[in-house]
Formats: structure tokens, C-alpha cells, sequence
């Protein structure tokens, strides 16, 4: 990330599995997060969207704004920020 920033990269799109979601959710890199849900159950096997250090919830959750939620067909979008 630093060296994106070096390079004046500054927006990232993250489409990841639940530990390096976590991972960036913990390090407070996430300003903006942009969910699609379907209305579709997984039932007890779903994985989770995030994971941090092993454990599915983090220890201080990061203050997020809900921006906008909107029907897409029969899918959610639902758009939050920090700050």
C-alpha cells in the first residue's frame, strides 16, 4: 500500500476472501465498502465476509456511514464510508 501511494495510486478496488478483507478492515485502510447480497441463504456452511487474526469478529468495529442502498434486479447494493 505504501508503495501504490509513492506512486500516486490512491483508490484500490479489494475483492478478496474474509481474511484479507479482515486484514484491511483491522489496519483501517477500508473508506469505502460497496456490498452486493443476494437474496440467497447459504445456511450454516456461508463463510464470513470478514476474519481477523482467525476470529470472525474484530475487537474495535470501524465506524461506517450507510451512503446509499438500492435494488439491482432481485440483489441488494448497499454503500457505507468511513468518516
Amino acid at each position: 500500500m505504501r508503495y501504490l501511494a509513492s506512486i500516486e495510486i490512491n483508490d484500490v478496488l479489494l475483492e478478496a476472501g474474509a481474511k484479507l478483507n479482515g486484514a484491511f478492515l483491522a489496519a483501517g485502510l477500508i473508506d469505502e465498502l460497496v456490498l452486493y447480497q443476494s437474496p440467497k441463504e447459504f445456511g450454516d456452511d456461508g463463510l464470513p465476509m470478514f476474519e481477523a487474526n482467525g476470529e470472525q469478529l474484530l475487537s474495535v468495529p470501524p465506524v461506517l456511514h450507510l451512503i446509499d442502498s438500492c435494488q439491482l434486479g432481485g440483489d441488494t447494493r448497499t454503500i457505507y464510508r468511513s468518516n
